[in-house]
């Protein structure tokens, strides 16, 4: 007769799990990873408009020495129907659009003109961003070339 050769089964039961157990898993490990996504987002919010703000403020005082430096005229637009803030140096396209969010809404003249001579805007309008209940009004001073940032 042939030996047949049987596995040798032991005793021993190997652990597994239950699918209820792989479930309650599961749903632990998704709120671990869903808590802290959800609890950051109005913060990423928040900062991307503090973010536009910046470099808002920061273009436009490029605009203003580069009109000095360059003796050339300089202008800021707003592109309503793209959302964005065109900074151009005459006529020509030379910095980056700066996108507006979307939860921000912008009030401002079409085109802000920047003098050559002077790096002034003569305009008495003022350029308003409205975002939740805050409204930020940059007010241009006559003659300074400056600007002064009120949030109320």
């Amino acid at each position: 007769m042939k030996n047949i050769i049987k596995p040798h089964l032991s005793s021993a039961t190997n652990p597994a799990f239950t699918i209820a157990e792989s479930l309650v898993t599961l749903v632990v490990i998704t709120i671990f990873l869903l808590i802290p996504t959800l609890t950051l987002q109005p913060f990423i919010a928040q900062m991307k408009v503090e973010l536009f703000l910046a470099q808002f403020e920061q273009n436009f005082l490029l605009l203003q020495q580069t009109a000095i430096t360059q003796q050339t005229t300089t202008t800021l637009k707003l592109n309503r129907p793209e959302h964005v803030l065109q900074f151009e140096i005459s006529e020509q396209k030379n910095y980056p659009d700066l996108p507006i969010p979307i939860a921000v809404s912008c009030t401002m003249p079409q085109t802000i003109v920047i003098n050559k001579s002077s790096g002034n805007y003569s305009g008495m309008e003022s350029v308003t961003f409205k975002w939740e209940k805050k409204k930020i009004t940059y007010q241009f001073q006559l003659g300074s070339g400056r600007f002064v940032k009120t949030i109320t």
